[in-house]
């Protein structure tokens, strides 16, 4: 079985071009692994080749890529929406917080859904599990009040782990950005009224 691919790019804008690109990804998910699986298992390709094949493959069999590709694909998929609002000849001054208010809702939202993302990651990848998060010890001179307790996030699950480390910061940058973004939009038609 040979799978040909063959990409045409015109140049889009560059967000229009992430916002089609992941949720393509998203899509197409199970023929991409399969061309690369038949990549990787092709003896007549170059062994650098296969190998990338293979850490490319390794890389989206594990769970946590599905959950990112997911999240990514909502928020891309909003965002452009909200780029192409703003970009348009008709918008006003003063109607440009909306956009990025309903943004904020839908980030702040997000944060909340979980585990609904996860449920869309599980149902492309429903036998993988999250990845057990290894940390390096760090050796230290004892001093005299240490204790030898256990740390506290080694006895947390990996799925918790991926929530604290992972979705809940990314989440609140992102917020953060745009709720700094938010109050520059309030700040400049008081400034430059019309």
């Amino acid at each position: 079985m040979r799978l040909d691919c063959q990409i045409l790019l015109k140049s889009p804008p560059p967000l229009t071009l992430v916002a089609g690109s992941t949720p393509a990804i998203s899509e197409t998910y199970s023929h991409i692994v399969e061309a690369l699986s038949h990549i990787h298992n092709d003896d007549t390709k170059k062994g650098d080749t296969r190998r990338q094949s293979q850490d490319l493959l390794q890389k989206m069999d594990e769970f946590e890529f599905a959950f990112m590709l997911h999240l990514w694909t909502a928020l891309l998929k909003q965002f452009h929406k909200v780029s192409s609002a703003l970009q348009s000849t008709h918008i006003l001054l003063t109607i440009c917080t909306n956009p990025y208010s309903s943004l904020l809702q839908f980030v702040s939202g997000l944060r909340e859904n979980f585990d609904e993302t996860e449920k869309q990651a599980k149902a492309v990848l429903p036998d993988v599990e999250y990845k057990t998060l290894r940390r390096r010890r760090r050796v230290r001179k004892p001093q005299q009040n240490d204790s030898r307790a256990n740390d506290a996030l080694d006895d947390i699950p990996p799925r918790d782990k991926f929530n604290i480390h992972s979705f809940i910061p990314v989440l609140d940058a992102l917020y953060s950005n745009l709720e700094r973004r938010t109050l520059c939009k309030h700040v400049l038609p008081i400034i430059f009224p019309f």
